[in-house]
């Protein structure tokens, strides 16, 4: 019985990771199931909302405007999440255990990973998306905070270059 959380910012590259935990390391008949949606919300000013779920959001208007605006793109991209596994397991389970979840934040690693430490969770389960500035960067600055402050295993999910999906289709 494992509680793993997926950190969701809206990218194919987290719902890819969410499949692939439901794939490989999720048993739907005892694990809990917490999808957490971070928005990075600075109140310092001029207020910087970029990151995960609040980076399409900019807009300059007063800070509770946009506080709203970021907690709605993280419930959106939840609903995203939950649907994923609501087809998954539309027949199969109906005990699933899951937890949806909104942290609003200054740093996405810190939010993670305090929120995994209070969750008592067994498993982070992040995407990688490789926007990383460094050449290099194997992972992102919050894959990279994660895997060293976590108090649980991490797992940081890449999905396949369309070059290597090719090659495996053409085998």
């Amino acid at each position: 019985m494992k509680k793993v959380i997926v950190a969701l910012d809206g990218s194919d590259h987290s719902m890819y990771a969410l499949t692939w935990a439901l794939n490989n390391i999720i048993d739907a008949r005892s694990d809990t199931i917490m999808l957490l949606a971070v928005g990075i919300f600075n109140n310092k000013s001029p207020p910087l909302e970029y990151y995960a779920a609040t980076r399409n959001i900019l807009d300059g208007g007063p800070t509770e405007a946009i506080r709203k605006k970021a907690e709605d793109q993280a419930m959106e991209i939840l609903k995203c999440g939950t649907a994923v596994i609501n087809k998954r397991y539309i027949c199969e389970q109906k005990d699933l255990k899951l937890e949806c979840h909104v942290q609003l934040n200054e740093d996405a690693g810190t939010t993670i990973t305090e929120f995994a430490k209070k969750a008592d969770a067994d498993v982070i389960v992040l995407g990688h998306r490789g926007t990383s500035l460094s050449d290099g960067d194997t992972v992102g600055s919050v894959s990279q905070y994660c895997l060293h402050s976590a108090s649980c295993t991490v797992v940081i999910v890449r999905k396949e270059s369309k070059v290597k999906e090719e090659k495996a289709q053409a085998i």
